[in-house]
């Protein structure tokens, strides 16, 4: 019975030992909006719809990127379509969540197994990046769309989607 409990608790502590350290290899990509035209979430504009489109191609990019496996959205227009092309080709409905509530997002985003990918708006962003890091992000100032930011293990790198 004692070499039982102990196999049981063995088990038990080296799957939570490989989940924890899965889930610290977790990579999240998070991207500024892309373009828009003017105007209260008018939806992107012909450049930022073009930038939509080449983010599947980032996942492509030299070295590749893992593509999300799990794609959050905010309610605005914009997210939703800077998401769309890459969610198209993908397979994947987009989640949404409440930009004003980070916290629970990223809490969200822990539980997803594999990589995550979150569209979110500049104002956002800077808190998105520090929470899921653990960072101060500082390199989150001056968010511009198309920008996307790298997390894993702790590390954050800033790199850009499309142009302007």
């Amino acid at each position: 019975m004692v070499v039982k409990r102990s196999a049981l608790a063995l088990a038990l502590l080296l799957i939570g030992a490989s989940a924890a350290a899965a889930q610290s290899e977790q990579t999240v990509y998070v991207v500024h909006t892309f373009a828009t035209r003017n105007g209260a979430d008018s939806g992107l504009s012909i450049i930022g719809a073009n930038n939509a489109r080449q983010l599947a191609g980032w996942f492509d990019s030299d070295p590749p990127a893992a593509p999300p496996l799990a794609i959050y959205v905010t309610e605005t227009r914009s997210s939703r379509e800077s998401a769309a092309p890459l969610a198209e080709g993908l397979g994947l409905e987009a989640k949404r969540y409440n930009e004003s509530d980070v916290v629970s997002l990223a809490a969200s985003v822990r539980q997803e197994q594999g990589p995550v990918l979150i569209v979110a708006d500049g104002s956002v962003i800077h808190g998105l990046v520090r929470n899921l890091s653990g960072q101060a992000a500082s390199n989150s100032e001056g968010a511009m769309p198309g920008d996307i930011w790298v997390i894993k293990a702790g590390s954050v790198r800033r790199e850009s989607v499309g142009q302007e």
